[in-house]
């Protein structure tokens, strides 16, 4: 389990923005127009509403915990690898649905049902 912040997802999304979108020859104008734009960027300072107004969705600074649905400024990422490294399932939560968690832990005791 590792913390990801939305600062971390913000000082990625150029880095996840290349990795997507290589090579001029791969892209729409479009996109290198944003590619661009986003190398101008001090990605330790930008907030995240710029990075939405150059790239148009939020789709690429959301946190989003996989329980309650809202955008979150930090989550706990679970992962499960299988047998093949490559492949594996994660699961982001934020400190309220963690917390929720343990108390039904908690409340479930040791009960085996």
């Amino acid at each position: 389990m590792r913390i990801i912040t939305k600062r971390k997802r913000i000082k990625g999304v150029f880095d996840r923005w290349r990795k997507q979108y290589p090579t001029k020859k791969d892209c729409t104008e479009e996109q290198v127009k944003i590619t661009k734009e986003l190398s101008k960027l001090n990605l330790n300072r930008v907030g995240e509403k710029k990075i939405i107004e150059i790239i148009g969705n939020k789709t690429w600074t959301d946190l989003i915990c996989d329980e309650c649905q809202e955008d979150q400024d930090k989550v706990v990422r679970f992962i499960e690898r299988y047998e093949d490294k490559y492949e594996c399932n994660s699961c982001d939560l934020c400190l309220s649905c963690l917390k929720e968690g343990a108390k039904e832990m908690n409340a479930f005791g040791g009960n085996q049902e």
